[in-house]
């Protein structure tokens, strides 16, 4: 088929009644949608029905003095997942279409997206001034939280040194100051002394670690935001999941109690959320062990009812760690992925049998965002600064058509991309401006 002709528009060229029955499926697709994101919703809390029924009485952790607050916080239906004040892509494509596949069902959807064409043609872009100044996606220069300071800070700009070719550095005590200065996994850690210690301390005392062990119980608030994005989602059952450090954190504010999934070893960067809306996969920095050997960076997907771990994903194929995490909302058995590396590689994978399908390098420059397209499995939507980038996947092989922004300025940063319900890409930069991408169209 031609690349500038979609499917509808040769129903509605083809006789009088065409534009009625195309509209007519226009809406049975989004009533479609709307009941299979009703079904994931009944899905998704059945099973937190299950976890709580199953679950221990003290498996639920709750800060010190903290009252639970009961209101209705949880998402009801279509509209309650796009309710929420935050970024676009909190809602992981729920206002987009999808095809009324099961939810657990991973095999490929023929239809649209098997035809031979890409999806990527020519076409005419629409232009838009935002009303307001999108804050959340142009403040890059917040604080990290300062609870857990030993796990906060960003690896993202390494050394050309490899973590694993550094000794451990030893501990140093300053009396003046009153404080030890130590390193966990190659990082300066500051500990203050309590104030009758500081005369009588000394490095070289050997004393027996205590036999109490700790257990995290609540971590104290704020998330990683600095340099991720794409970092915050509400799930059907009311929790909302973000992540700190190393730490996954799902947290109910209507039971005002959090759940944690600890399985990762160095700082998560990205996250992402299956179609099924229980399935999350997120991804981690390389890192530094105890030892001073190297972890390596890597994705991992797991179950976001029982916290277990499903897979493990590209240990040892990312640089430095990775920016961008993104499902398939069509062929719900792939994922891509965009290294933190200085070529940025782009990678899809077949998650469930941990087998890289492609990859190809897909900018010098940051990279902020990537998505698949909600109608084609074989199109992903990458963006970052100065540049807008559309990739097919043919095979084992990925191609890419840039943006042209033509007689618009081209703006300093895309920060972000999503999709309308028709599959027009929508992206908006750090100029407070909205390019709308017309389905097809790379201009």
């Amino acid at each position: 088929c031609p690349d500038d002709v979609g499917p509808s528009e040769g129903l509605a060229g083809g006789d009088g009644g065409g534009a009625e029955l195309v509209e007519r499926l226009s809406a049975l697709e989004q009533r479609v949608a709307m009941q299979e994101d009703e079904i994931h919703i009944l899905k998704a809390a059945l099973a937190d029905v299950i976890r709580r029924l199953h679950a221990a009485p003290d498996g639920m952790a709750s800060p010190p003095g903290l009252l639970a607050r009961r209101g209705p916080t949880k998402a009801v239906g279509r509209q309650g997942l796009v309710s929420l004040p935050s970024r676009p892509s909190i809602g992981n494509g729920a206002n987009t279409p999808r095809k009324a596949t099961p939810p657990s069902s991973y095999s490929p959807t023929p239809g649209l997206a098997e035809k031979n064409c890409s999806i990527w043609g020519s076409g005419s872009s629409k232009r838009s001034s935002s009303m307001e100044r999108l804050p959340s996606s142009v403040r890059r220069d917040g604080s990290e939280t300062r609870g857990l300071r030993g796990r906060a800070a960003s690896t993202t700009s390494c050394s050309s040194k490899k973590p694993g070719d550094s000794k451990p550095k030893d501990p140093v005590y300053n009396y003046e100051e009153g404080y030890v200065k130590m390193y966990l996994r190659g990082r300066p850690i500051t500990m203050y002394l309590p104030q009758d210690m500081v005369e009588d301390y000394r490095l070289d005392t050997k004393l027996e670690p205590p036999a109490e062990k700790l257990k995290l119980n609540w971590v104290y608030y704020g998330y990683r935001g600095k340099d991720c994005r794409n970092n915050l989602y509400l799930l059907p059952t009311g929790e909302m999941v973000y992540f700190i450090a190393s730490v996954v954190v799902l947290y109910s504010p209507e039971e005002g109690n959090q759940r944690h999934y600890l399985e990762h070893n160095d700082d998560v960067k990205c996250l992402a959320i299956h179609p099924d809306r229980i399935t999350i996969a997120t991804g981690q920095v390389v890192g530094t062990g105890k030892d001073g050997k190297t972890l390596p960076a890597h994705v991992r997907v797991w179950d976001s009812v029982s916290l277990k771990t499903l897979h493990v994903i590209g240990t040892g194929v990312f640089e430095r760690g990775i920016l961008c995490l993104a499902f398939s909302k069509t062929n719900c058995g792939l994922l891509c992925a965009v290294d933190d590396g200085n070529e940025h590689v782009l990678s899809v994978w077949d998650w469930q049998q941990g087998n890289k399908l492609a990859d190809i390098k897909c900018s010098n420059e940051a990279v902020f965002a990537a998505d698949f397209h909600p109608m084609d499995p074989r199109a992903i939507v990458t963006c970052g600064k100065s540049h807008v980038h559309f990739w097919t996947l043919e095979g084992n092989s990925l191609s890419k058509k840039q943006g042209i922004f033509e007689k618009h300025d081209k703006p300093k940063y895309v920060l972000c991309v999503t999709f309308a319900e028709n599959g027009d890409a929508i992206t908006g930069d750090s100029s407070g401006n909205i390019f709308v991408w017309g389905r097809g169209s790379v201009r």
